[in-house]
């Protein structure tokens, strides 16, 4: 595995993008949602990136067949990897900025670790405890008081959280599972079967379009499917070969400074003094729960 300051400057370059990708979907949750129902958008997501993974990943009939024996895995990951947070974020920016969704995203790595703790795949240290409240309460300073005392803005973060929480159990599960296909068929399935429970419940619950939806939020699902899925972890499988999963999962950690740029410059989204402190908070509540942002700091003291 790559040390992190022998990363390369083509792998920063690449690990940016993706940041870029996942960090730049907040923003086109935004867009989508002003023409398109919640539900409706994550479905338009889902089968728009399996359609466009199939064509990156291939549809060989060995891959398909692995991807058919693994399918009661492959439910439980596209539950927990794509279709409740995709449906946790979308309902959550119905009431929080992208940039504050985007900002909490950030919180992902600690619910990883809690999850992983819990399952014995981690040793547990009282400092990554106190993270985990750490970061839960920058989410409270992110939204200031009041935000905290809006119900409608706190729900909305507490389901931007819980996608968070999706994403720990499906990293924790992923790596339980060990599942013996190619990284890009796990995806693929994982991705398929979420479509579909998102379609499904998207169609229960929100119903069809009572009329044809504008292009803008139509291309704003299609951007979320194809660029911040499926181009995006084609990228990252890449960057896990290059780097290792540990210096290439420093993509995360990158997401929130792009997220917050798009909001800003792009939505006009207002960042105040609660906003800042907030994500020096969450940023406070990472660097006390993960040695890779420790040892980079001092690399860049040295």
């Amino acid at each position: 595995m790559a040390a992190a300051s022998a990363i390369s400057a083509r792998s920063w370059l690449l690990l940016n993008l993706v940041a870029m990708l996942w960090g730049s979907s907040f923003m086109f949750f935004e867009i989508g949602l002003a023409g398109l129902p919640p539900l409706t958008l994550v479905a338009v997501r889902c089968l728009s990136a399996f359609g466009f993974m199939l064509l990156l990943f291939g549809a060989r009939r060995a891959a398909l067949a692995g991807m058919w024996r693994h399918r009661r895995q492959l439910v439980v990951l596209g539950l927990a990897g794509t279709a409740l947070p995709f449906s946790c974020y979308a309902l959550g920016q119905q009431h929080v900025a992208s940039s504050t969704a985007g900002t909490i995203n950030a919180l992902m790595p600690l619910f990883t670790l809690l999850l992983a703790i819990l399952a014995g795949q981690e040793r547990f240290a009282p400092a990554r405890l106190a993270g985990v409240l750490l970061g839960l309460a920058g989410v409270a300073v992110l939204l200031g008081p009041d935000g905290v005392s809006d119900p409608a803005e706190l729900a909305g973060a507490a389901l931007c959280v819980g996608a968070t929480i999706c994403y720990g159990v499906y990293a924790v599960l992923l790596r339980r599972y060990a599942l013996p296909l190619a990284a890009g068929a796990v995806a693929t399935g994982m991705v398929g079967w979420g479509a579909l429970a998102a379609t499904g419940l998207a169609l229960g619950v929100e119903g069809l379009p009572a009329e044809w939806p504008d292009t803008g939020p139509v291309a704003a699902g299609f951007a979320l499917g194809i660029g911040g899925t499926a181009v995006a972890y084609r990228l990252f499988v890449g960057l896990i070969g290059s780097l290792g999963a540990t210096n290439a999962s420093l993509a995360t950690f990158l997401i929130p400074p792009y997220a917050i740029a798009f909001g800003a410059l792009l939505l006009g989204e207002r960042i105040d003094a609660w906003f800042g402190a907030g994500a020096l908070v969450i940023l406070a509540s990472l660097l006390l729960v993960d040695e890779r942002l420790r040892r980079l700091l001092r690399r860049g003291r040295g």
